[in-house]
């Protein structure tokens, strides 16, 4: 591993041989929009500011994404006999210590610091890929969002190590007094279903608009949190458990995952850019004790019909819960 500090001009950072010289400043429009300029033996990343950032140049033999990273491309990369890799913007590091090879070589950015990784090839080297672009996700989720919610009428971003992530509330119709958070980035992530398929959801949470708000981001974020880093998809009828009460003056308990019904069928979902599977939108249900106990007894579709049947209030925190183990 080999470590230090480059002052970025011009937006970009290179790595190069340096019998090369320091790659072409001038992108064209494809390679602006995509965030890179890649070509055999040279590759430019693109950077939002122009400041002195820390790198951190690594061999790996494997790869697996990091959570924190806004940025991730991949490129196909070339070390030749001879050469003396450096990285360049304002200036130019020492000499990086890669052994010549074919690489796969992963490129990320997490807003304060640059990692490459090189992982040797072991097959035909890949074409060049954007993996994630999180400020071009989250413009499309908000996008998204504000088609069906209204627009922003607030915004938090939680820079937790290792796991930063975006919330965003909505203030729905005033006359309904109704507020709706919602993750904005979670979506990037993949989440493995039982039968091995990749799901991206986000996650929604509705309640009335004089819940307590700072409690209900604490929530939010730390459930976004748990969600990702499980790696295991969230399904209709799911229950996230909790032993204390995820709101401070409340009993309840648990979170029940189902479609986002409050809203138009078009906001359930939302197919990706670039193909794939696509965005799932859960709505998160706050549930007591025993209505976790009751889901468990007689399942999903009995809750569900329960709920249909009484029309609770679910946006109200101190509702009364319905059902019981035994019986309703």
């Amino acid at each position: 591993m080999f470590e230090g500090r480059i002052r970025i001009a011009g937006h970009q950072i290179s790595l190069f041989d340096s019998r090369s010289g320091l790659p072409s400043q001038d992108w064209n429009a494809t390679q602006r929009k995509q965030g890179f300029a890649w070509q055999p033996g040279s590759v430019s990343f693109y950077l939002p500011e122009n400041a002195e950032m820390a790198f951190v140049v690594e061999v790996d033999k494997s790869y697996r994404p990091d959570p924190a990273a806004r940025t991730i491309i991949a490129v196909p990369f070339k070390v030749e006999e001879g050469a003396t890799l450096v990285l360049g913007s304002h200036g130019s590091t020492p000499a990086l210590p890669v052994p010549p090879g074919n690489y796969d070589l992963y490129f990320e950015y997490d807003g304060s610091m640059v990692t490459l990784i090189f992982v040797p090839a072991t097959s035909t080297l890949p074409t060049p890929e954007v993996i994630r672009d999180a400020d071009a996700f989250e413009a499309r989720m908000l996008d998204h969002y504000t088609r069906y919610l209204g627009p922003v009428a607030q915004d938090w971003r939680d820079r937790t190590p290792g796991w930063p992530m975006r919330l965003v509330a909505f203030d729905g119709t005033p006359a309904r007094n109704e507020r709706f958070f919602a993750t904005c980035g979670l979506g990037q992530h993949d989440a493995r279903m039982p039968d091995g398929c990749n799901l991206h959801c986000e996650l929604i949470f509705a309640t009335h608009q004089d819940a307590p708000m700072d409690d209900v981001v604490r929530m939010m974020l730390g459930v976004s949190e748990l969600v990702g880093r499980s790696k295991d998809a969230l399904l209709a009828g799911d229950v996230i458990k909790f032993t204390a009460s995820i709101l401070p003056g409340t009993q309840l308990t648990g979170l029940y995952c189902t479609m986002p019904v409050f809203c138009l069928p078009g906001f359930a979902s939302l197919e990706p850019a670039d193909g794939g599977a696509p965005i799932i939108m859960i709505w998160l249900i706050p549930v007591y004790e025993c209505e976790k106990a009751y889901i468990k007894t007689h399942g999903r579709r009995r809750f569900e019909e329960e709920l249909d049947r009484l029309d609770p209030d679910l946006l109200d925190l101190h509702r009364q819960p319905i059902g019981s183990v035994s019986g309703t």
